[in-house]
């Protein structure tokens, strides 16, 4: 996690903005030299981050931390039965999921992620506000400031 990521987060956070993880780690994808025993996938690898940097431990004021991520969508379609299905290709599956948790309308939901033809996608075809974050070095504060 980047100092950006990890000094935003909280803030959003503390101020009320609901925030989620949209993956496309999945727990579908074990199988073969994929075990449960030896890999850590889906929800259980989101949920890992989150307490690792977001642990009351992991934090330098006394306030408390509020809860962070109330939504986590660990989802891969290449996985599924339904990859082929159009309404859940790139993203679009999470997109719905985090539509209806959060129950507001797409240009509401603010969505960062590494790949260009995810946000291009998510930008064109689910309606969200999407920005791509270089895959290289994360995110960083320059994304949002530059992308609003």
């Amino acid at each position: 996690a980047t100092e950006g990521f990890l000094s935003l987060v909280p803030a959003l956070a503390k101020a009320g903005i609901g925030l989620a993880i949209a993956t496309h780690s999945d727990e579908e994808e074990f199988g073969g030299d994929i075990r449960p025993e030896t890999h850590i996938l889906g929800s259980e690898l989101a949920q890992a981050l989150i307490d690792k940097h977001f642990s009351e431990n992991n934090h330098d004021n006394n306030e408390p931390l509020p809860p962070i991520f109330s939504k986590i969508v660990a989802y891969n379609p290449r996985a599924r039965h339904g990859k082929k299905e159009k309404e859940n290709l790139y993203k679009r599956y999470h997109m719905r999921v985090l539509l209806n948790h959060f129950q507001v309308q797409p240009k509401e939901l603010l969505f960062f992620d590494d790949a260009t033809d995810i946000i291009q996608d998510c930008n064109n075809f689910c309606g969200v506000r999407a920005i791509q974050v270089h895959p290289d070095v994360g995110f960083q504060l320059e994304d949002l400031l530059d992308n609003l």
